[in-house]
C-alpha cells in the first residue's frame, strides 16, 4: 500500500473520532436552527436560577402588544455551539406537557413567570441559554403567521 493511501486512511479515522463525543444524559448534537432576539425591544431576563428552574420577567418595550405562553426550550453550549437540551425520557403512560395558553405582553410592559426545567434533568455546570417564543398582536389578534424567539443566557457555577 503506498504511503498516499495510509495517510488518507489514518487521516479519515482520526476525522470520525473526532466526531464521537460522549454525550451526558439529556445533551443532544441537534444544532440550534432558531434565529433570536430578532425584535427589537422585546427581551427576557432571569431573576432568579435555581436547580430546578428560574424566575423571569418578559419585557415589551415596543409600540406593539405582544403574546406569549409557557413554552421555551433549554440550549446548551459547547465547543462554540448552541445545541437543544433533550427532554427527559418518560416512561409510555406520561409525558411532558406545557400548557397551551396565551400570555397578553402590553405596548412598554413586562411580565413576571417562572420556569421548571425538569423535563430537562439535572443541570451540570456550564453556559446554558432559555429560547421563548412570541408574537405581535394586531387589532386584538395574535399574529401566529410569523414566530420571534427571545433567549436568556445563564452559567451554571461548579
Amino acid at each position: 500500500m503506498s504511503r498516499k493511501y495510509i495517510i488518507a486512511i489514518i487521516s479519515m479515522i482520526l476525522l470520525l473520532l473526532s466526531g464521537c463525543t460522549r454525550l451526558k444524559q439529556g445533551q443532544t448534537n441537534i444544532l440550534n436552527d432558531l434565529v433570536v432576539d430578532d425584535y427589537p425591544g422585546v427581551r427576557m431576563e432571569l431573576t432568579e436560577i435555581t436547580s430546578n428552574g428560574t424566575s423571569y420577567v418578559m419585557k415589551n418595550n415596543t409600540d406593539t402588544g405582544m403574546s406569549f405562553g409557557d413554552w421555551f426550550e433549554l440550549q446548551e453550549y459547547r465547543e462554540g455551539q448552541w445545541y437543544c437540551r433533550e427532554l427527559m425520557p418518560t416512561d409510555e403512560r406520561h409525558d411532558w406537557v406545557t400548557l397551551d395558553i396565551e400570555i397578553f405582553l402590553p405596548q412598554h410592559s413586562e411580565k413576571d413567570g417562572r420556569l421548571s426545567w425538569i423535563c430537562y434533568g439535572e443541570l451540570q455546570p456550564g453556559k446554558y441559554r432559555i429560547i421563548k417564543d412570541f408574537w405581535e398582536r394586531k387589532n386584538g389578534e395574535s399574529d401566529l403567521s410569523h414566530t420571534y424567539y427571545v433567549s436568556c443566557e445563564f452559567e451554571i457555577a461548579e
